[in-house]
């Protein structure tokens, strides 16, 4: 009989305990839901046990789930930045980074939950000397690097922030791409540099027939004359290349073309023959329209701009002329597109461009002949130009040439 009562007393202090046992390794596995239920009554030690287990238990489930809530608000901010940052602890090995960083470094043989040395995932001996330099130091460190990613070579500004815990060290470092600001400042000093070049060159050869004019060529009316016409077609050179610097950097500013008109693609290309025909005239070159486009459309009518696709008309052109031959020709056409769009072509039986130079003519002051483009009055911003009115209107500008055997310019534009 003793022996019963003990087991069973056994059993009812045990049971509850194994409850109690059962919830804990429920929690620890991660179901914080877990609880225990009321045992014996409120003035019992178990039951006091159970309560304080279950108060326990709300308190972790709310600090679990106010955690979770700060890491994923946390990990959208941090995702949300187009700038690559990469945590790393004192061994180097990455233990975080955000989507930025996985685009921009790792392909998909890197997991989420894996930890990897910081060389293997950004590749660059100068980024893996900036972080060491970081955690041996204790001190930010920042620098511009290039570094090959997985978008091509790109240029960093690159900075790297040490954080020191209770037990070790770890590393923030933080990658903005500024390849393209780089690009866009290389392109401005360039362009400065250029518009600098272009500006001193006639206004240097107008003071200095100016100075010989006032040093008494004056009185030589055979000697001032000439000097005068110099001065002039200088004046004008430098006046085309202030309207046509001018002319660059309105369109540039413009995301949408203003004052568009209906006009007749075929009406303007006759315009343009006629404008030009003195021009052709006296550089022994014909001006011909494409009578094969003319006949299988008749018309075609667009809605853009008028003076724009007049001036890339003009442009066109114009170089067509000045770099043909005797007796060459200039054939003018438009045409439609099967994309809803229309091609204007202008061809011609001049010089051509030798290979290496057609990626980079369309570029600003870009000259295949310098000493040439000179001498005829460029400015080397024409075909700057002509590209730019393109991209106004979502189109696209190319050129096609042999030396010796002419070229083709054609300009697609979505009007």
């Amino acid at each position: 009989a003793i022996f019963l009562i003990g087991l069973i007393t056994l059993r009812l202090i045990s049971k509850p305990l194994l409850r109690l046992e059962k919830a804990a390794l429920e929690m620890s596995g991660g179901d914080y839901s877990s609880r225990v239920p009321k045992i014996g009554d409120k003035t019992s030690e178990i039951s006091r046990l159970s309560d304080t287990f279950n108060e326990m238990a709300d308190k972790l489930r709310t600090v679990i789930i106010n955690l979770e809530e700060k890491n994923n608000k946390m990990d959208i901010i941090l995702n949300s930045i187009d700038s690559s940052i990469l945590v790393t602890d004192e061994h180097f090995g990455v233990i975080f980074m955000n989507d930025a960083a996985r685009n921009e470094f790792c392909d998909d043989s890197f997991s989420k939950e894996g930890v990897y040395p910081f060389i293997s995932i950004v590749r660059s001996d100068e980024a893996d000397k900036m972080l060491k330099k970081a955690l041996d130091d204790g001190i930010p460190v920042s620098s511009t690097i290039k570094i090959n990613t997985r978008k091509g070579n790109r240029i960093f500004s690159g900075i790297v922030c040490p954080v020191s815990g209770p037990n070790d060290k770890k590393a923030i470092f933080t990658l903005r791409d500024i390849t393209q600001i780089t690009g866009l400042q290389k392109m401005r000093s360039e362009f400065v540099a250029n518009v600098t070049h272009e500006l001193k060159t006639p206004l240097t050869s107008i003071r200095g027939f100016i100075d010989t004019l006032k040093n008494g060529a004056m009185t030589n009316p055979d000697v001032a004359g000439r000097f005068l016409d110099i001065i002039d077609i200088e004046a004008e050179r430098l006046h085309k290349l202030i309207l046509d610097i001018l002319t660059l950097s309105e369109i540039e500013e413009l995301s949408e073309d203003r004052d568009v008109e209906t006009f007749d693609m075929y009406g303007l290309i006759d315009e343009i023959i006629v404008l030009l025909d003195e021009e052709a005239s006296s550089n022994k070159v014909s001006l011909l329209s494409d009578n094969e486009s003319l006949e299988a459309f008749g018309s075609l009518y667009v809605r853009a701009n008028r003076g724009r696709i007049k001036q890339i008309l003009i442009n066109l052109v114009e170089n067509a002329i000045k770099y043909n031959f005797q007796g060459g020709k200039v054939i003018i056409g438009a045409y439609k597109a099967d994309d809803a769009s229309i091609d204007i072509k202008v061809s011609d039986t001049g010089r051509g461009i030798p290979s290496e130079h057609l990626a980079r003519i369309f570029e600003r002051f870009y000259r295949v002949d310098k000493g040439r483009s000179k001498d005829q009055g460029g400015t080397g911003l024409g075909l700057s130009i002509v590209k730019h009115i393109a991209m106004l209107y979502n189109g696209s500008v190319k050129a096609e040439s042999q030396p010796g055997q002419g070229s083709v310019f054609t300009v697609n534009l979505k009007i």
